[in-house]
């Protein structure tokens, strides 16, 4: 017989228990309803509307129906498809899940309100079995009232926004959240236990007051004002909610001239929050591969090196003595740094005269905004330490972890990363570290009004070996931020040259072109065949200042995945913050 479509039974009881909600919901002319016949949609099966008693439509509400003939004591089991259509998409319209016994021809229901479903246990489950036995309509007089009800509790959810206003701030929420849940490491460092992300918004011409973190209230006329703020699981709160007095909001942007959208104001939250991520919490260092985490230690003792007299390299002033070193070492030094600074602000007694000195100098630049980003405090040691005897300074406190997050605090980023980086060589139990970069960067050549730096062959030696480095370490940096979809395609050549040769002004030319995997080739000069096959050549003016930190590796790897996920999600790029500069991009 000819394969053709049938109807199965499943369309008739269908059918029936919809005949049945039907006749009840519509009996007191107060709901009209719109449902779907024979529907195959995975989530809702149309809608109400609550009408008043001119006829006019108030409310829509969604509804999802399910017919059954075996219900047994009020328990029904349900698949969580609708759960999962409510809670990850907060829709303008309430919805209702109802459940028709064909055999007693009862009609249970239920709200499912995110309160509802915060209550219960439905994620990453197939189904769950729900308890009607006390959800019966029984007289639908008392329905309607329940359905008033909500309707004013979700007016005051979405006052003042038409249709339209819901729908794009839905559609900046859904573009947050899925965000965030594709950089999944980024957001567990930064926002533990995270749900999902709310937007609260004012669209209205009105005075709103916002408290800060001193509790002092800040009154703004409003105007297209959004604020996002986190939900964090377990938590009952909605994701989308009106300005007010009792919340606290994040990255609050107030525009007064009202040509903001929501999804502008939620691209610049991502933006905020990367920002953030590369450039102050710093604790992407755990995912670092160990020879970046040994560039960093050895950047610290180099440091110190080139400050203190007793601990700097016979054969180069701006390095540190040994080529190899036991982590131990090392974390003894980055600890004692921390443990001497605290010494020199807060200790009451035992500061000799160049301590007493060193303390007004650090406390005067810790209250000048010329050092908002922080003091280097190793730069001012080797200045006003006196004997500089620091293998020898005998570091009695012991700091608790909270201390040394206050110092931490006061310094520069750079400090933030040694701490880290030599923590976590510590904890992978490496035991051990040498030098990966063998020579001073640059020599200071005086010119009145310009800082110039003479480069040598050295330089390019060892840019060509970091550059050689990179793409193998990329690739692994981004599989342990499970950030795959970050690969780069394409094989650039590079060509370190003189540009300026009285200012010895010194940048990369570079061009690329498609390859399958990520390769980066240095040559001493891109031929003429290769410019005129390419075109014009690119160029980083940034590869010697992040050489001259000794922390090329780690900065360049940095820069390629912040770059990279700001170009993926379309998001403003405030670069990566490489000692006082901000660097957008490499290549």
């Amino acid at each position: 017989m000819t394969n053709i479509g049938r109807h199965t039974e499943g369309v008739f009881i269908e059918s029936n228990g919809n005949i049945i909600l039907k006749r009840k919901l519509t009996s007191n002319k107060r709901i009209s309803c719109f449902f779907s016949e024979n529907d195959k949609t995975p989530n809702t099966d149309g809608f109400f509307e609550l009408i008043d008693e001119k006829g006019v439509p108030q409310k829509r509400f969604n509804v999802q129906i399910k017919t059954t003939n075996e219900l047994k004591n009020g328990k029904y089991s349900l698949d969580t498809k609708i759960l999962n259509y409510v809670f990850s998409k907060i829709s303008i319209d309430p919805t209702f899940l109802f459940v028709v016994d064909l055999k007693a021809e009862n009609i249970l229901y239920r709200y499912i309100s995110i309160d509802f479903l915060l209550s219960i246990d439905f994620d990453r489950k197939k189904n769950i079995t729900l308890d009607f036995s006390n959800d019966e309509i029984f007289d639908i007089n008392v329905f309607e009232k329940e359905v008033i009800k909500i309707k004013e509790d979700h007016d005051r959810l979405v006052l003042n926004k038409d249709t339209e206003d819901i729908s794009n701030i839905q559609e900046a929420i859904q573009y947050l959240n899925d965000t965030l849940s594709a950089i999944p490491k980024v957001i567990d460092t930064l926002l533990p236990n995270l749900y999902r992300v709310g937007i609260a918004t004012s669209n209205l011409e009105k005075n709103i007051t916002i408290k800060n973190s001193s509790n002092k209230e800040n009154v703004f006329t409003s105007f297209a004002n959004y604020g996002a703020y986190f939900i964090l699981k377990g938590e009952k709160r909605f994701e989308i909610e009106d300005f007010n007095n009792e919340n606290n909001y994040n990255n609050v942007l107030f525009d007064g001239i009202g040509n903001t959208t929501p999804q502008k104001y939620a691209k610049s939250v991502v933006s905020n929050l990367l920002d953030i991520f590369f450039n102050k919490t710093l604790n992407y260092v755990r995912y670092l591969p160990d020879i970046v985490l040994k560039e960093i230690a050895f950047s610290f003792l180099d440091k110190l090196g080139s400050k203190i007299d007793n601990l700097a390299s016979d054969m180069y002033h701006k390095t540190f003595y040994l080529d190899n070193i036991d982590t131990s070492a090392v974390s003894l030094y980055i600890h004692n740094v921390i443990k001497y600074m605290w010494h020199i602000l807060y200790s009451r007694s035992n500061l000799n005269h160049y301590e007493e000195k060193l303390r007004m100098i650090l406390y005067r630049n810790l209250n000048s905004l010329y050092y908002s980003n922080g003091v280097d405090f190793v730069d001012l040691l080797s200045t006003f330490y006196h004997n500089n005897q620091f293998e020898e300074k005998y570091f009695e406190e012991q700091l608790s972890e909270n201390q040394i997050t206050h110092i931490l605090s006061l310094l520069t980023n750079e400090y933030k990363v040694y701490y880290f980086a030599i923590n976590e060589l510590v904890a992978r139990n490496i035991n051990s570290i040498e030098r990966i970069w063998s020579f001073e960067p640059t020599r200071d050549i005086p010119f009145v009004g310009w800082r110039a730096n003479l480069l040598d062959k050295r330089f390019f030696d060892q840019s060509k070996k970091w550059l050689t480095m990179l793409p193998e370490l990329y690739e692994e940096l981004i599989e342990k931020l499970n950030l795959n979809d970050l690969r780069i395609n394409k094989k650039i050549t590079c060509s370190i040259v003189k540009k300026q040769e009285v200012f010895y002004s010194i940048v990369a030319d570079y061009f690329s072109e498609y390859s399958d995997k990520f390769i980066i080739n240095t040559v001493e000069k891109i031929d003429d065949d290769a410019i005129d096959k390419y075109g014009n050549l690119g160029w980083s003016a940034f590869i010697p200042e992040i050489m001259e930190t000794k922390m090329p590796l780690y900065y360049s790897l940095i820069i390629l995945v912040y770059n990279r996920l700001c170009e993926k999600y379309s998001v403003e790029n405030k670069g990566v913050l490489v000692v006082h500069t901000r660097i957008m991009k490499l290549f």
